[in-house]
């Protein structure tokens, strides 16, 4: 719903509804049972609301050259995380007024990924990133992020929202990117414009994930059943 209509920012209602619902499950559960049942309910829902403490929030940031996967493994992430996904491609194009899957013209291709649009994305990544943090939700951000500057300021949003960062590299030989790239232009339902010219243009402007970044490292040249394992596997050290 966030992704296709852009009311990010609406997602900050979550929390209260979840609580307005639990309050009123809560109030029906109590109208059933004696005082004495209830008693030993509330004893016990204490006791689970001390379990159940919301820990603190995750923004994962996805990076990785086009076609190497890092969408796809956002998605597969999405569920297991309970997240929700801000993806550079279609948040460039909201900005410019064009649809997620719109094909831009020569001009608008210019001024679609040029440095002042591309410095404005990441500014809305990072303001739509901060909303959802602060209301408590899990974050995925899928961009390329080649750029070490990209993805500091990723992780310095997530220590003033007081969250946990995380950031996965995925990787695939070039062959492999370029297949992928043409396959998904001749398939033509995809957010990203990459071609190949631009992913020769990522290969001689991408800074890779330093040591200090601590970058999961997930290797995508596999079957997809094999990549959704390595997904699954992630997860549990992030």
């Amino acid at each position: 719903y966030a992704e296709r209509g852009g009311d990010h920012e609406g997602l900050a209602l979550l929390p209260f509804f979840a609580v307005y619902r639990a309050l009123v499950r809560a109030q029906v559960a109590a109208l059933r049972h004696d005082a004495a049942a209830v008693a030993h309910d509330l004893r016990t829902a204490r006791e689970l609301t001390q379990q159940l403490r919301r820990p603190r929030p995750l923004l994962l940031l996805t990076v990785g050259l086009s076609g190497s996967g890092k969408s796809t493994v956002a998605l597969e992430l999405l569920q297991a995380l309970g997240a929700v996904r801000v993806r550079s491609d279609v948040e460039r194009k909201r900005l410019a007024g064009l649809a997620a899957t719109a094909r831009p013209s020569a001009q608008q291709t210019a001024q679609l990924y040029g440095p002042a649009m591309t410095q404005r994305t990441y500014a809305r990544l990072n303001a739509l990133a901060a909303t959802l943090l602060q209301a408590g939700l899990n974050v995925i951000v899928d961009a390329a992020a080649l750029r070490r500057h990209e993805r500091d300021a990723l992780r310095a949003l997530a220590a003033e929202c007081d969250a946990d960062f995380r950031l996965i590299e995925c990787v695939a030989p070039e062959a492999v990117l370029r297949a992928r790239i043409a396959r998904r232009q001749a398939e033509d339902h995809d957010a990203s414009d990459a071609d190949q010219e631009v992913l020769s243009l990522q290969l001689r402007i991408c800074e890779i994930p330093a040591s200090e970044e601590a970058a999961l490292r997930l290797d995508t040249d596999a079957d997809p059943a094999v990549v959704r394992r390595r997904c699954l596997a992630l997860v549990s050290r992030l």
